[in-house]
């Protein structure tokens, strides 16, 4: 899977395109990918489902349905929304394995990308960086 296109983002003076592509490939091991990527302005980020574990493509996509629901596209978000999206997105994980799995019987992702966020008005617009597990931003 993989897309190549820009996304437009509301500003209070204007607006700001960004160009972004995303790709995603099953891999020479897995039958499944279980990754999931989202690039939607104002957030990017990709949810790499834990190989080897239980549902790990049913992780990463919990994750970027929970990024839908608190995130409004098209504008900046704030740094509360994402920590909010990033809580709710563990509770939902958490929520795929059964009280008492232990081991690679739990369903697990890593989580790593970007947001546009309005930071106050004294800081104003930043790109918040976050990353959980052992995936990385560069």
């Amino acid at each position: 899977m993989a897309i190549d296109e820009e996304g437009r983002t509301a500003l209070p003076h204007g607006s700001a395109i960004v160009a972004h592509s995303a790709s995603s490939d099953v891999g020479r091991v897995r039958q499944v990918n279980e990754d999931s990527f989202l690039a939607e302005a104002p957030v990017y980020l990709v949810a790499d489902g834990m190989g080897g574990h239980a549902r790990g493509d049913a992780a990463s996509r919990a994750v970027l349905e929970t990024f839908r629901r608190h995130i409004e596209f098209g504008r900046p978000s704030t740094p509360e929304q994402v920590l909010d999206a990033i809580h709710t997105a563990n509770e939902a994980v958490r929520e795929l394995s059964d009280e008492g799995e232990e081991g690679t019987a739990v369903a697990g992702t890593t989580l790593a990308g970007v947001a546009l966020v309005d930071a106050g008005a004294s800081a104003g617009l930043r790109w918040m960086v976050f990353n959980i597990g052992d995936s990385r931003v560069y």
